[in-house]
C-alpha cells in the first residue's frame, strides 16, 4: 500500500510539472519575432507535448493526453488531483475521469466531482473516489451524465454508432472463427440472440 501511495504521488507530481510546462507558449509580435508568453492554467502550448515526448521518451499520443489530463488537474479536477498527490486516487482513476468529463459542461463536471468526493453511504467522512477502481469511477460518471445531461448522452451514443463500428475476426478452433465486433446495442443483442440459438 505504501508503495502504491508513493507512486499515486509522483504520478500528482509529474501533473503538476507537465501543467507548468503547458503554460509556456509563444506569441508571435508584431514586428514578426515569437517571444515567450505564460499562458492561462487551463491552456496547452502548442510544443508541450512535443518537448513532453521527447523528455521523457514518449509517444506523441501520450505525450498529448498527458498535458491534456495535467491542464485538467490543475482546474476543474484540481480537488481529484489533490487526493492523487495525498495517495488516494490513482492516475488511471484520474484519467477516467478525464475521459468522461471531457465534453461535458462546467456545471455537470462538477456535479460529478462533487458526488465522488462525497462520503459513501453509511460510511461519514469517507472519500467515495478513494474507494473505487477505475471502471468504477467510468461507470459512475456514465450514470451520472445520462441523469445530468442527457441530450450529451444521446450525442455521444450517436457519434459511436458513426465512427466507432467495427467487425474483426480471427482463426478459432478447427472450423471456427473468433468475432470481435462494436455495433450498436440492439445489433449485439440480435446476433447474440442467434448465436444462443444455434447452439441450442
Amino acid at each position: 500500500r505504501a508503495t502504491e501511495a508513493a507512486r499515486r504521488a509522483i504520478d500528482a507530481m509529474e501533473l503538476t510539472l507537465v501543467a507548468e510546462l503547458n503554460r509556456h507558449g509563444e506569441r508571435r509580435g508584431s514586428d514578426g519575432i515569437h517571444r515567450e508568453v505564460r499562458l492561462a492554467v487551463d491552456q496547452v502550448a502548442q510544443m508541450a507535448p512535443d518537448a513532453l515526448a521527447l523528455t521523457v521518451g514518449i509517444g506523441p499520443s501520450e505525450a498529448d493526453k498527458r498535458c491534456r489530463l495535467a491542464a485538467r488537474a490543475a482546474t476543474d479536477l484540481a480537488d481529484v488531483a489533490e487526493l492523487m498527490a495525498a495517495g488516494r486516487v490513482s492516475r488511471r482513476a484520474m484519467e477516467q475521469l478525464d475521459k468522461h468529463t471531457r465534453d461535458t459542461d462546467s456545471d455537470t463536471t462538477r456535479a460529478i466531482v462533487d458526488h465522488l468526493l462525497g462520503a459513501r453511504r453509511g460510511e461519514p467522512g469517507s472519500i467515495r473516489i478513494c474507494g473505487m477502481e477505475p471502471h468504477e469511477v467510468a461507470k459512475t460518471c456514465r450514470r451520472l451524465i445520462s441523469r445530468l445531461d442527457p441530450e450529451l448522452m444521446q450525442a455521444r451514443a450517436e457519434a459511436n454508432r458513426a465512427t466507432r463500428l467495427d467487425v474483426r475476426t480471427d482463426p478459432g478452433p478447427i472450423g471456427t472463427s473468433c468475432l470481435t465486433a462494436t455495433l450498436p446495442t440492439e445489433m449485439g443483442a440480435a446476433i447474440q440472440a442467434a448465436v444462443d440459438q444455434a447452439g441450442a
